[in-house]
């Protein structure tokens, strides 16, 4: 273990701890002569006298270096250090990788995972035509890189493991027998111990899974062994995204379920043809949610809605002639009662009130008519 502000072959000082995996502990670095802030991957020293996991090693950085894609996390340098374990510097990158969004999250909506696999996919194109088979994408080797306002930056880490696909000076140093990547991620065809030709199908049903466990929280296959795992593979059927996750859209299945088909030939032909598929799907969801937001105020997104900004009340301008207003404000309209009911049945034990006869108006026969005295 490397101690902050040790210095590496002269030039780059440790600065802290970033993690430790399988192979190795990562650092966050300086390079003193130029002032920049880098990640060195320190092998450890058990490892370091094994032949072929040196031979790993060194592949990642010869992979990095030969591919040139602005989606895969660039190789600076590679050395040794006086106990004889290997270091590998990488440029320094901010934020998370998918594993750890998704650990925070679980899901992702389709819209999302859409955007990161488009352009997970851009750098898996150049990573193929450079002749390569990645051999192990997963979420832990995604990562979501800071940059700007811009969102995600995808950049694909880890190409300890990676298969030439030439006879380049480049082999893979695996061997017939061994059995490299993670079960849940890995092709059918890496199960088969050379029996098949590894290609790069291989890499596009990885990025099928990642898909699936995006929108749906699971893998399509999990076994706790690897017989287990194996006749899963083999025997069972990936459940359907829809049955997991209902609101995802048919088409967005369809386009996960081929990417994970068994037979490598039912599968996306290329990385570019499947990046494709999620372009042409992406562009109609986004004219959907721009319909949505016109009319509905709803997102297809995932991320949660922003907190709106606090905005101070605006400031009005009184009138003189508001202030010095002889007109009355006007009186509001009383609320109008209602009448009760009244009973349309006696009370009982009610008094009774004498009956009252009709009064008789006098006719003129009736008046006596009388003359006045003379005086």
């Amino acid at each position: 273990m490397l101690v902050p502000g040790a210095l590496v072959d002269g030039k780059y000082r440790i600065v802290r701890l970033l993690g430790e995996g399988g192979m190795g502990v990562v650092y966050e670095g300086e390079n003193v002569r130029i002032a920049r802030r880098v990640a060195i991957k320190v092998m450890h020293p058990a490892i370091a006298r094994d032949r072929a996991l040196v031979g790993r090693f060194e592949r990642e950085a010869q992979a990095a270096a030969k591919i040139g894609s602005a989606h895969v996390a660039d190789v600076l340098d590679l050395g040794d250090l006086p106990g004889g374990a290997r270091y590998l510097v990488m440029e320094f990158l901010e934020g998370e990788n998918l594993h750890t969004r998704l650990v925070r999250r679980r899901f992702l909506g389709p819209v999302d995972v859409s955007h990161i696999a488009i352009q997970l996919l851009e750098g898996l194109a150049m990573v193929h035509d450079a002749g390569i088979v990645h051999r192990d994408l997963k979420p832990p080797n995604v990562f979501l890189a800071k940059k700007g306002d811009a969102g995600d930056f995808v950049k694909i880490l880890d190409f300890g493991i990676c298969k030439m696909l030439t006879r380049a000076s480049l082999s893979d140093g695996t061997g017939g027998g061994d059995l490299l990547g993670t079960l849940s991620y890995m092709s059918p065809e890496q199960f088969a111990h050379g029996s098949r030709k590894i290609d790069a199908r291989a890499d596009i049903y990885s990025v099928g899974v990642i898909l699936y466990r995006c929108v749906t929280g699971n893998v399509p296959f999990r076994g706790t062994t690897l017989v287990e795992h194996a006749r899963l593979m083999k025997e069972g059927k990936a459940q359907d995204v829809r049955e997991l996750a209902p609101d995802v859209d048919a088409g967005f299945a369809q386009i996960v379920h081929r990417a994970i088909e068994k037979d490598p030939a039912k599968r996306f032909p290329s990385a570019r043809a499947l990046q494709s598929e999620l372009v042409g799907w992406t562009n109609r969801a986004n004219r959907i949610e721009h319909l949505l937001s016109d009319y509905l105020g709803t997102k297809l997104r995932s991320e949660p809605p922003k907190e709106a900004a606090v905005v101070p009340p605006r400031a009005t301008q009184v009138k003189e002639e508001d202030v010095f207003d002889t007109d009355p404000d006007p009186v509001p309209t009383p609320t109008r009662i209602p009448r009760k009911k009244t009973r349309t049945q006696p009370m009982r034990n009610a008094p009774t009130l004498p009956t009252l006869t009709k009064p008789t108006i006098p006719t003129a026969d009736d008046v006596k008519t009388t003359r006045p005295r003379k005086r």
